[in-house]
């Protein structure tokens, strides 16, 4: 291992998986099963993890693959909840910080509100 080498992300860590049970290239798996070209696969796996609509295809063909397998391979399952669970992280995580955002915007208006009714009211009396 590399001195100074990063911890892969949970996302990529599945996708290697994933790619490692279906026993394909890098290549052969972008274009056999993702329809994406090679470099996409490379890039997920090692310096832009998937995200949103990514995860949840790559869950999905996990899922597919161990519903359909005649052997039952149980790692394909445990791909499949992986991602998906980095799939809900993302999305609650997103949503946590969009109700922030707006809660934020929400003080900010009522305080604009507040002031501008004292203003009216010093005005007119």
């Amino acid at each position: 291992m590399r001195p100074y080498a990063k911890a892969r992300d949970d996302a990529s860590a599945a996708l290697i998986d994933l790619r490692a049970v279906f026993e394909m290239s890098q290549a052969e798996f972008a274009i056999k099963v993702m329809d994406l070209a090679p470099m996409t696969i490379s890039r997920m796996e090692t310096a832009t993890p998937p995200r949103g609509d990514m995860l949840l295809k790559l869950s999905t063909i996990a899922f597919h693959a161990f519903s359909t397998s005649h052997v039952g391979r149980p790692e394909l399952l445990d791909i499949a909840a992986r991602l998906h669970g980095v799939y809900l992280r993302e999305f609650f995580t997103a949503l946590r910080d969009h109700f922030a955002i707006a809660a934020a915007a929400s003080e900010k208006t009522a305080a604009k509100l507040c002031r501008d009714m004292r203003r009216a009211a010093k005005d007119c009396c």
